[in-house]
This record gives C-alpha cells, structure tokens and sequence, in this order.
C-alpha cells in the first residue's frame, strides 16, 4: 500500500513537471544589467559574434556545432 501512495504521487509529480518549458538561448526580453544600460542580449550577441575590440567567444553556436550528434542524440 505504501508503495501504491508513493507512485501515485510522483505520477502526480511527473504530470506536473509535464507542464513546464524551458527556454534555452538568449532571451531578448531581459532587464540590463546592475548599474548598465547593456542587456543580457546585448552581452551575448558581444560574447557570440564580438566586435572591433573584443574577439567572438561563442558559447551557442560552437558548442552546438561541436556537439551537434551527441544533441540529436
């Protein structure tokens, strides 16, 4: 009976879990940093394709590239 209580419970659980997503990327609705005017989208987009002074340092595009079979996985 125990048992029975406990699986019916996290089958409840899990329904629930069930509900939620999960936004994966940079998000463009995001508030700027402390003390800034730049967003979190704006770093990214920096960090992804860099500028003049700052060379790119992607962390989407190039991982995604190099891990590529092991996601579709």
């Amino acid at each position: 009976m125990l048992k029975s209580k406990l699986l019916e419970k996290a089958k409840k659980q899990f329904a629930e879990l069930n509900k939620l997503k999960v936004e994966v990327g940079v998000l463009e609705n995001t508030r700027p940093y402390k003390d800034s005017d730049i967003s979190v989208v704006e770093v990214g987009t920096i960090h992804e394709f860099g500028t003049e002074k700052i060379p790119p340092r992607s962390f989407l595009r190039v991982p995604i590239r190099d891990h590529q079979k092991e996601i579709i996985e």
